[in-house]
């Protein structure tokens, strides 16, 4: 699907929502959930207290103490700005997840439009709405609050100089004077793109764009096979693509250059968009690549069900610092019908 580059006009369109924003900030909601509690409460289980409760494994610390899905996914002021009204945009997409995931389970979910809709906001949702976005758009915005000051100080040295005569009747002091002016010229962009407002339109934004995307891809059921079973990281929507290093934005693999963005639903189900539109059982070896995939995406932390006897082999697939362990290839699916429609 080709991708329309984004232009000077959408920047300044972004910029003039952030400002809106700021101008007049909606309610605030400090603690945000990155992972749905209509996905993590498929893989909790009754402890001995009568408790349900998702096992965690910490990818730096191991394993963590198990925790109910309302803390499952849970990051401080992910959004700083207006996150209440992004909860309520969340909320329409997640009140119709449940709905959903219990008709995956059945090959009939391939021609029930409303749902197959669904599956693809969600797999959106969670993409956009994830801690590995969000540290894009984090390096993004100082990367552009850098460049912005050292190109205008490069570019207009002799404008900047000669605006700083006319305006304070003084001259610059060489190369240190030329960027402190610019840098008092560039401040109130910088000031916006730090505010946290303009991060809170990029994600909306990001959301909307992926949730335009899926609609255009597959969507395919993989069922786990007898004796295997899926786990949940913390930035469940995995882009994926052959070659990568790794899966996800920290692999490099946005989604418009991704083959299949794949996400578990319940330890026996994961859903994908891409190029396949099938419900089928897992390949031999396919639920370790898919898992394989959530703990080398995954930001802290990796969700499992209870029980499961997933600490030693999370140990061996995690991603290190100085080695990443290698992705295997990925299944071949199968000739697909024509694509569903959309609701």
């Amino acid at each position: 699907m080709h991708r329309r580059r984004p232009t000077p006009a959408d920047a300044q369109a972004s910029a003039d929502r952030a400002r809106a924003l700021l101008a007049a900030p909606g309610a605030h909601v400090t603690d945000q959930h990155t992972v749905s509690q209509t996905l993590s409460r498929h893989f909790a289980q009754p402890d001995q207290r009568g408790q349900r409760v998702i096992g965690v494994h910490h990818l730096r610390y191991g394993p963590a103490k198990p925790k109910g899905p309302d803390g499952v996914g849970v990051v401080r002021n992910f959004l700083r700005v207006d996150s209440a009204h992004a909860e309520q945009l969340w909320k329409q997409v997640e009140d119709d997840i449940p709905a959903a995931v219990a008709a995956a389970a059945s090959p009939a979910v391939l021609v029930q439009l409303q749902h197959l809709g669904t599956l693809r906001d969600a797999i959106a949702l969670h993409f956009a709405r994830s801690i590995a976005a969000a540290e894009t758009l984090a390096r993004v915005r100082r990367d552009a609050a850098t460049a912005r000051v050292a190109a205008i100080t490069a570019a207009h040295a002799d404008d900047l100089a000669a605006a700083y005569r006319t305006t304070h009747g003084l001259h610059l002091a060489g190369p240190e004077g030329l960027l402190y002016y610019a840098t008092a010229l560039t401040a109130p962009t910088i000031e916006l793109l730090e505010s946290g407002a303009w991060e809170r339109v990029r994600v909306e934004e990001l959301f909307d764009s992926a949730r335009a995307r899926a609609d255009a891809m597959h969507v395919e059921i993989v069922v786990a096979g007898a004796g295997s079973e899926f786990l949940l990281g913390d930035a469940p929507a995995v882009t994926w693509r052959p070659g990568a290093a790794r899966p996800g934005p920290a692999g490099g693999v946005a989604w418009d250059v991704a083959e299949r963005i794949v996400m578990p639903l319940t330890p026996r189900l994961a859903a994908s968009v891409g190029r396949c539109a099938d419900h089928r059982t897992a390949a031999p070896g396919e639920v370790d690549q898919l898992n394989t995939w959530q703990v080398q995406a995954a930001h802290e932390r990796v969700h499992h069900r209870p029980g499961a006897a997933f600490t030693a082999w999370i140990e061996q697939v995690r991603p290190r610092p100085a080695h990443v362990a290698a992705m295997t290839t990925a299944t071949p699916c199968p000739a697909s019908p024509r694509r569903q429609p959309s609701p």
